[in-house]
Order: structure tokens, then C-alpha cells, then sequence
């Protein structure tokens, strides 16, 4: 039975556009933070953040991938769905509420970590190991999405706007000196008094 024009459409085109814009979104925002990282002096401790569960996932999945394997293909679909949504509202609780309230750069270590599963867990299901890995795609993208339709974009902190740059520590501020000529203003007219003489 040959496919519909819309189960092509789903298919072809709206399924790989959920996976590949869910991992992109994760990587820009990523690096904005980075991004901002630098602006503000700390961006070594930003790159390190994103390289540490990067470099984990990665070692993980080329000489462990079993355990990688036990992780992410627990379940059916729509219990990594669940996991997925449940994961994307945590996420962005904790780098609303945490993101710009500790020293150590936590948005960095949750997005690298979610980019590195997604992606490899998506390289497995493609490789035949973890099916059904997409699951977890959908759920992130309709736990963000509801975070936002319930309490709105936490923009303080996904928008990296420029109030977090540093801004000059003191400002002066120089008082004109005036150039005009003082005029002194007699207080008082002084007016002689007229002497009384007496008689002789």
C-alpha cells in the first residue's frame, strides 16, 4: 500500500525537522552562553563546562555503548516521550532559576549533556541499537513548549542580552565651571550722617 502525500509529508519532511531542529537549537543556545561567557571574563570555565559531558558521552558511546544503550532505551515510545518532556521542563527550570545565580556555569553542562545523548542516542537508532530514540526529540520540544505557553520564555536567561556585560565601574560626571564674571552687589547705600553741633 503506497504512502500517502501526508504520511510523506510527516515522514520525509516534519520528523526530520523536530530531530534536527531540537539539537540545533540546543548547540546555538550553547553557544550564546559561551558567547556571553567571554564577554564576561569566564569563558575558559564555559568551554570546559561544554567539553567535560561531551567528552563523557563520547567515551561512553565508543567504549561503553551497552551502558549508553541501558540509559536511553528504557521503555516504550511514550515512556521516553514522557522522559523527554519531563527532561526539557527541568532543564529549563533549573537554567532559569540556577543559570545566572551560581558561579559554575550550569547552562553550558546541561545543554552540552542533552546535545551529546540526543545525538549519539540518535546515531544508535539509526545504527539499529536504541529504536525509537526520537521519542525523547518530541518530548523535549513539547516540555519546552509548554513551559513557555505556561509561564512564558524565560528571557533573563535565553536571551543573552546585554545587561550581563560588564559595564564601566564608575562613571564621573564634571561640573561646568562657569566663566562669567561675579558682580558684587552692594548689601546696603551708605549715606552720611549729618553731624549735630551744639552750642558754644
Amino acid at each position: 500500500m503506497s504512502e500517502t502525500w501526508l504520511e510523506t509529508f510527516i515522514k520525509k519532511l516534519l520528523h526530520p525537522l523536530i530531530i534536527s531542529s531540537t539539537a540545533i537549537f540546543l548547540l546555538v543556545l550553547n553557544i550564546a552562553y559561551i558567547w556571553n561567557a567571554f564577554e564576561q571574563g569566564t569563558g575558559i570555565r564555559s568551554v570546559a563546562a561544554t567539553l567535560v559531558p561531551a567528552i563523557v558521552v563520547i567515551f561512553i558511546y565508543q567504549y561503553n555503548a551497552s551502558l549508553l544503550d541501558s540509559v536511553l532505551g528504557r521503555g516504550n515510545a511514550a515512556t521516553r516521550f514522557f522522559i523527554g518532556l519531563v527532561w526539557g521542563i527541568s532543564m529549563v527550570l533549573v537554567i532559569r532559576y540556577l543559570g545566572n545565580h551560581v558561579s559554575v556555569p550550569i547552562p553550558e553542562f546541561l545543554l552540552s549533556a542533552t546535545f551529546s545523548l540526543l545525538v549519539l542516542g540518535n546515531v544508535s537508532s539509526q545504527d539499529g541499537k536504541l529504536p525509537e530514540i526520537p521519542a525523547y526529540y518530541y518530548g523535549m520540544v513539547v516540555g519546552t513548549l509548554f513551559y513557555v505557553m505556561l509561564f512564558g520564555a524565560p528571557e533573563e536567561n535565553w536571551a543573552i542580552s546585554t545587561q550581563n556585560t560588564l559595564a564601566p565601574a564608575h562613571e564621573t560626571t564634571e561640573t561646568p565651571i562657569s566663566t562669567s564674571t561675579p558682580t558684587i552687589t552692594p548689601s546696603s547705600k551708605l549715606t552720611p550722617t549729618p553731624r549735630t553741633h551744639g552750642r558754644e
